[in-house]
């Protein structure tokens, strides 16, 4: 149960803060799409790397899920460099995703509570 809840907090506050992260360089033009095309193509090259050199299942199975994680978190990084994207429901879409490959279900109060902390981080967000 608590296990879940600092997963499930972390993952909120995680994609709250990388969406200030992102926003902030993307003023900046530190950050475009073909970064995140070059972070794709790198996480490719990991993943094979892992599968084509790992020998203990363990290590390749914890490798290749964090390596799922990344390429979730390149994907939500991708769509909200655009302007013209739902931030709120893009956020909302790579939590689920997250909380997904935790095998964690957040009960309708705790999907609430997020909805409510990644609103309230947009506004702040737009006021910067």
């Amino acid at each position: 149960m608590w296990n879940d809840l600092i997963i499930l907090c972390s993952i909120t506050l995680f994609v709250l803060g990388l969406g200030f992260l992102i926003s902030y360089l993307r003023k900046k033009q530190i950050i475009d799409h073909d970064d995140v095309n070059l972070s794709r193509r790198i996480i490719e090259i990991v993943e094979l790397i892992f599968v084509v050199i790992s020998k203990d299942e363990k290590f390749k199975n914890k490798g290749t899920f964090a390596l799922d994680l990344a390429k979730v978190v390149v994907d939500y990084i991708d769509n909200i460099l655009d302007d013209d994207v739902d931030k709120k429901e893009v956020s909302l879409d790579v939590i689920w995703k997250l909380l997904e490959k935790f095998e964690i279900t957040p009960t309708e109060e705790q999907w609430q509570l997020i909805e409510i902390i990644i609103d309230e981080g947009l506004k702040f967000q737009d006021k910067k």
